[in-house]
Order: structure tokens, then sequence, then C-alpha cells
């Protein structure tokens, strides 16, 4: 549907369409049962923390193919004529380590705030409950995979080869229609079968998905192949989605849903952020290192346009139409023989890196199914194991588990 307003009107109007579904849900937000109000002061110490050290990590990945991982890369920033580059290492490796200092931080004041009797921005203690810290991994994996996926078919579709909104739309169809189907069956079948089974089901089902679409990537992605692992995708998500919720929220000790809550939605955020950014950076980089070993392997094109092409790409990597290609080739006077060889040097490193972006989720999600023995066998025997030893620490009766 948004495709299609976006392809017959504007993508303004997706916007407008979300604002009336959202009025349209306050006017039933009465049926809320109503809850205590609490008196507490915002931990403004701990939102500082949390933003900057979440968002320097987040912002040092996205930056990762332009600046490098560890060595400075081509586009480093610079002050003046010096490359920001302390002790020779890239921007990126500094900004993970403040981000991991400042993260650290923030557990240190958190933990001494709740010790003084304060009222804590996210009560740590929390995350020492193993089904509800399983529950949250698990989530962020979910977002990484699954947004990883949105990010990089959809780019591909639309400017590689030239799709409009509603015809990517139609494309990327069958993992809708497999996330709405799986997501209803996976909530049908809890009372029948453990939640381990179906978040295990899930993630197999995506990581078919991702090897599937890797085995059958052409350069339309128009095939059934491509669409059964594209369902693949959908069908895993669907499954997760009906199950991780309900592990962190039926994990969290009683009266600690609304943090349990927050740490869900902030571990979403953060999975879908990284996915983007580091699949992203995954996409890229293959893309620069495969269009110049391609170009090095290239015959009939001079010494000079070999260079100045792979120069170009690695000063301004990205995924362009291969019309653009051809257009900044003519414009740099590259003879129209040369040209043509460029642009199908980059069509092969675009496809190559499309594949390279798909196994390193595939690998993703068999990091997550490697961890999935974390999730609880079944909800109810996890909370009595969890309501008798009284797992948070500093919970009382009030505090543990129902």
């Amino acid at each position: 549907i948004g495709g299609w307003v976006g392809t017959v009107a504007s993508w303004r109007w997706v916007f407008a369409g979300e604002a009336v579904v959202v009025v349209i849900l306050l006017l039933f937000v009465g049926l809320i049962p109503a809850t205590a109000r609490r008196n507490a002061s915002l931990d403004g110490r701990g939102v500082l923390l949390s933003i900057t050290g979440l968002g320097l990590g987040v912002f040092a990945v996205l930056r990762s193919s332009q600046w490098g991982w560890v060595l400075p890369g081509p586009n480093v920033p610079s002050v003046g004529d010096t490359e920001v580059a302390p002790l020779g290492l890239s921007p990126t490796l500094w900004l993970l380590i403040v981000s991991v200092f400042l993260l650290l931080a923030l557990a240190r004041h958190e933990r001494r705030l709740k010790a003084a009797g304060g009222e804590p921005l996210i009560d740590m203690d929390l995350l020492t409950v193993t089904p509800l810290r399983a529950g949250l991994i698990m989530f962020a994996a979910q977002q990484f995979m699954v947004m990883g996926t949105f990010f990089i078919i959809p780019m591909y579709l639309q400017t590689v080869l030239g799709f409009d909104a509603f015809t990517t739309g139609v494309t990327i169809l069958p993992l809708s229609i497999a996330l709405l189907v799986c997501a209803l069956l996976g909530a049908a079948l809890v009372k029948r079968i453990r939640p381990r089974l179906i978040v295990r089901l899930g993630v197999i089902a995506m990581l078919l998905g991702e090897l599937v679409m890797l085995a059958f990537i052409g350069p339309d992605l128009q095939s059934v192949g491509f669409a059964t692992g594209l369902a693949l995708v959908g069908a895993g998500l669907g499954l997760l989605a009906s199950q991780l919720g309900n592990v962190i929220m039926s994990s969290a000790p009683r009266g600690k849903g609304g943090e349990a809550g927050g740490l869900q939605g902030t571990a979403q955020n953060l999975g879908a952020s990284l996915g983007t950014a580091l699949v992203g950076s995954v996409l890229i980089g293959v893309l620069v290192r495969q269009f110049s070993v391609t170009m090095g392997d290239l015959d009939g094109i001079s010494d000079e346009v070999r260079v100045a092409a792979q120069d170009a790409l690695a000063q301004n990597a990205n995924f362009v139409s291969s019309a653009q290609v051809e257009a900044a080739a003519a414009e740099a006077g590259i003879p129209a023989s040369e040209a043509a060889a460029v642009v199908e040097a980059y069509e092969r490193a675009q496809l190559t890196a499309l594949r390279g972006a798909l196994a390193g989720i595939a690998l993703f999600a068999v990091a997550a199914l490697a961890y999935l023995r974390t999730i609880p066998r079944s909800l109810a025997a996890e909370h009595e194991s969890f309501e008798a030893s009284g797992d948070v620490a500093g919970g009382g009766e009030g505090e543990r588990a129902s």
C-alpha cells in the first residue's frame, strides 16, 4: 500500500496515512486499564549516558565503510589538511571505544543510583533475569536480520534495477504475507508448542530464507526461488514476533513491566540500527573490493582508466544505477568501449556485494541459533524457578515474577 501511494502520489502521504491510524487508536485509549501513578524524577545523567553511548556506537558503525574499522579509510574526516586519525587508527575504532566506556559508566551510575534509593533509568538487575535477557538479545537479533534484509533488497530493486516504490512493494510482498500468516500461526500454537521451539523454527526459517535468496540471486531478482527465500524470511520473522514479546514481558518481575517494555523498545531500535549499519558496511566494503579486483583483471582498458575508476569508487563508495556509472564515465571523457567495460565490472561487483551482505545476515542467524538455549522451554516452568529463587537482586515478594 505504501509503495502504491508513493508511486501514484507522494511518499509524504504515507506518513499522513499513518497519522490517521494514530488518531483512530487514540480514540480508544480509554479502554486501556488505569495504573497507579508513581512520583519519580527523570534520571537525566542516565538519559545522557544512554543517548551518547548508544548513539556514538551506531554512528561509528554507520561510518565504518568510509572511515575504515581499524586503519583509516579513504574518507576519514580532516581538520584543515590533517586527517582525524589519532595514533594512526580509524575514528571508527575510537568512537566504539568511547561508546563502550560510556555504556559501562551508564551501568555503574544506574547501580549506584538504585543503591542510594533513587529511581534509575534502567534497573540493571532486570538484565540478570535469564529469560528476559535472552528475549531481549533475540529480539535485537531478529531486528538486525530483518532490517538488514529490508535495507539491501529494496535499495537494489530501486537504485540498481530502477523499480518504482509500488513494484518494489510487490516484489517483497511474499515476505509480508508470510510474516502475517506465521505471526498468527505462532500465536495460535503457543499453548501446544514450547516457546523455545517456535523461536528456533523462526530463526531457522530466516536462515534458510537468506540462503535461498543467496542461491537464487540474479540480475533482476524476479525468480520464484528468490520469492521463496523472501517468504521464508517473512515466516521466520512472524514466528519470532509471535513469541519474543511474550518471553520478555512474562519474564519481568511484578511491577517491572513498564521497564521491561522500555528495554524491549531499546533492543528493537538498537538491533534495527546496527543491522542497517553493519549490513550496509559489508555491502559497501564488498562492492569496493570486488570492483577493484574485477577492474584489475579487465583487459582492453588503459591503466589510467583502471586507476581512475577504482579511486572514484573508493572515494565515493555507493550503490548507483548502471546509467549513472555510464554517464559519469562519459563526463570523464572515457572512450565508449572502455566505459562499457567499467559499467559491466560495476554491475558484477554489485551482485557480489549483494551476495556478501546476505551471507553476512545468514552468519548472524547462525550465531543467533547458537544462543537459543537461553530461551525458556516453558514460560510457566521458568516463572516457578524464578519465583522460588528470587533472581532479581534486592527484590522482595512484590518484585518477583508471577
